[in-house]
């Protein structure tokens, strides 16, 4: 099974599609995950012609795409809902996979600088996000990773000591964690048992399988 991760730092931040592959691995499931990524980018951007969609292109002519997994800018999808939502379907009709599945990601750590400009909480954030990334999932009728409502989850749970970077915009180790967890779920449709692979103490397992159960509907 071939796995193509497109999206930015939060994507490549402590290599979640490394850590994904690893996890499958561990647990019986082949499959290769690649992925196209830049720091800050925006999904339309891999549709431009430049370097980075250049890569995309070269991975397209060597594989077939089993499933797309689409990650945007942190909060572009709550600037500009209508670009975001069109250049999903066009990777969609680009890739040409079998699925896709849209990488809801989460509000900004409080205290972030973003949410003081945006007059945001770090809640309404994550809420907000969802919703634009589920209104795309049902325009183009494929599947939603709520790794966003996953890390609020944890983080309200006050069971894991930080899920984010002290940059409070990207995912710490264990928040990388959370999101491998969440997206194999989505994708296998289980949870996997053997969790060595995500490199956290296992005291962690609990809480992030908690909240992944629930918000995966597993």
């Amino acid at each position: 099974m071939k796995i193509l991760f497109i999206g930015n730092s939060y994507t490549y931040f402590n290599g979640l599609p490394e850590t994904f592959e690893a996890l499958a691995r561990e647990n019986g499931r082949e499959c290769e995950a690649l992925s196209v990524t830049k720091g800050g980018r925006h999904l339309y951007e891999n549709l431009s012609g430049d370097e980075t969609a250049k890569s995309l292109d070269e991975i397209l002519e060597k594989y077939k795409i089993d499933t797309l997994v689409l990650q945007e800018q942190s909060y572009f999808a709550l600037v500009d809902e209508d670009r975001f939502s069109s250049a999903i379907g066009e990777l969609i009709n680009k890739v040409a996979p079998k699925r896709t599945v849209l990488y809801a990601t989460w509000g900004r750590c409080e205290g972030a600088p973003l949410l003081a400009e945006r007059g945001w909480s770090s809640s309404c954030m994550t809420d907000m996000l969802y919703s634009a990334y589920r209104r795309a999932s049902e325009r183009y009728e494929c599947e939603l990773c709520p790794v966003g409502l996953c890390f609020r989850e944890v983080t309200e749970g006050g069971d894991v000591p930080y899920l984010y970077h002290p940059d409070k915009s990207h995912p710490s180790k264990i928040g990388t964690a959370l999101a491998a967890l969440c997206h194999y779920a989505v994708i296998f449709g289980d949870i996997p048992t053997n969790l060595t692979s995500l490199g956290i103490d296992e005291v962690y397992y609990a809480p992030l399988i908690s909240a992944v159960k629930k918000y995966c509907n597993l």
